[in-house]
């Protein structure tokens, strides 16, 4: 009697954990909610990140180690609307132990100076215990985006170890700016994550109240 009695008890707690409340919140649920805002923000921030068109694939000059006072312009840039996002790729060919230094600046429509960027670029070699080795870095990319509508100038300076005045530059207009899609991507995919713990840790003290 005793063993059916206990065995009736464990049964009713079984069949109460069976009919939750109805107004117990489904963690699982509410977590696969974020789980797929997370997904459309990433397939989002793709969509940013294509190329809508390439303006310019080629050859530039510079000036090298501001050895030249003239300014050697790619432009004018045609900026139809504002925050308009280009992304600027720049290439060159760095000799062996040895580094270079290229800036790009962005003028206005009457060529004075708004903002910069810039990144170093090297190429080094050597050996150790396990033989020769090369390690090199020769492009970058930056995203820019263009604060106004209007016409810009693009500018390039490089200082280092070598003075060859060309570098090789690619410009293509992007879609817009991926970051805001991708930071929001990252955080509902943490909170899913997080609201999936909570629900798998109910179940599990349960069960454990259960016994």
């Amino acid at each position: 009697m005793a063993y059916k009695f206990s065995e009736r008890l464990y049964q009713d707690h079984q069949d109460h954990q069976e009919q939750p409340s109805e107004d117990a919140i489904d963690w699982k649920k509410v977590s696969l909610v974020f789980f797929l805002f997370s997904i459309i923000s990433f397939i989002t921030a793709l969509f940013y990140t294509a190329d809508t068109k390439k303006i310019y694939d080629g050859a530039v000059y510079v000036s090298y180690n501001q050895q030249h006072k003239k300014m050697v312009l790619m432009g004018p840039l045609m900026v139809k609307q504002a925050k308009e996002v280009y992304e600027i790729t720049i290439q060159s060919d760095v000799r062996e132990n040895s580094w270079v230094f290229i800036e790009g600046e962005v003028l206005d429509a009457n060529k004075e100076y708004l903002f910069s960027f810039g990144q170093e670029l090297w190429h080094e070699t050597g050996y150790d215990d396990e033989g020769a080795w090369r390690e090199q870095e020769n492009d970058y990319s930056m995203k820019v985006t263009f604060p106004q509508a209007g016409q810009y100038y693009l500018n390039f300076k490089k200082e280092g170890m070598q003075n060859d005045d060309k570098i090789h530059v690619t410009l293509s207009q992007k879609r817009g700016s991926s970051l805001p899609h991708m930071v929001f991507a990252v955080i509902t995919c943490l909170i899913g994550a997080v609201l999936r713990a909570v629900h798998y840790n109910m179940i599990a003290q349960t069960n454990y109240t259960g016994y």
